[in-house]
């Protein structure tokens, strides 16, 4: 049964982390499995040796986020679990460095939507908290596009992974709620077409619009839908991202799914486990950790339990507790 699902915004020293955490009875696992990764370190050495300007620091953003995604090319969705492994801290330290060295402001000028998109994509999913300026950035590209009546799905994708990051970033009831409307309201959450949204960018618009209470039936319904239609864009961590969104949105949005949307949800999505940062804090060993708790919830955890001392008088007979008093 299902204890408790919840999206936090945690600033700390200048960073936030977007904390998907879930608590299943008797389950073993809290975060998705490792993807496939066929990145070596000489490639994303490469990257960030272009990094000296805004267009390779995009570059290295790009190939960082495919990486810990598993991915070619779907990087609106997901990424917290594997981009939280020990041996990416020290090179998001370096590229989080080169961003505010560069500064938003040019960062803004040169790069285009999709590298801004990618660019917050990754600093919130490893859980920086970007400069609102870049969010600004790409969202008055976003709306050139959007007034223009010319977007492709390419566009929609890179507005709907710009728009999860907002809300990643705290911004789901200001920016990027602004965003998902601005989307919903262009047609990005068509089912069809040759400009409707890839799989990864249907994912993403799905959770964003959800975490920032926008997720309705329909929109939820048409979105779940197109992530049917692209299931070949999806990796597992997304698939939890949709089971995240639809336990945000509620009972009242997934009961009104129709039978495709509903049978995609319970047949890929429900069992999916939820893309956790905290997923490189789980043992070697499956089933070690009823739930993974970060050191200091585990210190917490303890000290609860040594403050839980019985106040009545009771005693055990063939295995039943009988209070006394």
């Amino acid at each position: 049964m299902l204890r408790r699902a919840a999206v936090v915004a945690v600033p700390a020293g200048g960073r936030a982390r977007w904390l998907l955490y879930e608590g299943v009875a008797g389950s073993k696992s809290v975060a998705m499995c490792s993807a496939q990764r066929w990145w070596s370190p000489l490639s994303c050495r490469a990257a960030s040796g272009a990094a000296g300007t805004a267009e390779g620091l995009a570059m290295w953003a790009r190939t960082l986020l495919l990486q810990a995604i598993g991915s070619s090319e779907a990087w609106q969705c997901s990424g917290r679990a594997g981009l939280a492994v020990d041996n990416l801290q020290e090179e998001l330290a370096a590229l989080h460095k080169q961003v505010v060295s560069l500064g938003s402001e040019a960062l803004g000028n040169h790069l285009n939507l999709a590298d801004l998109s990618v660019l917050c994509r990754l600093l919130t999913a490893a859980g920086f908290l970007p400069d609102r300026r870049l969010f600004v950035a790409g969202a008055t590209q976003l709306r050139k596009h959007l007034s223009s009546g010319s977007c492709t799905g390419a566009t929609f994708d890179a507005g709907a992974g710009l728009a999860l990051a907002a809300c990643e970033a705290g911004e789901e009831q200001g920016l990027g709620s602004e965003l998902v409307g601005e989307l919903c309201a262009a047609g990005a959450a068509r089912t069809h077409g040759e400009n409707a949204l890839g799989g990864s960018g249907a994912a993403a618009l799905a959770l964003a619009a959800a975490a920032a209470g926008r997720a309705d039936g329909p929109l939820l319904e048409a979105l779940l839908i197109r992530c049917s239609l692209r299931e070949i864009d999806l990796c597992p961590a997304m698939l939890g991202d949709l089971r995240l969104a639809a336990l945000l949105a509620g009972p009242a949005a997934t009961e009104q799914l129709d039978i495709r949307a509903l049978s995609f949800l319970r047949t890929l999505c429900l069992d999916a486990r939820l893309d956790d940062p905290r997923l490189a804090l789980l043992p070697a060993e499956a089933g070690a950790f009823d739930e993974a708790l970060t050191p200091f919830e585990a210190e917490v955890s303890e000290s609860l339990g040594q403050c839980e001392i019985p106040h009545a008088r009771a005693a055990l007979a063939s295995g039943l507790f009988l209070p006394l008093s």
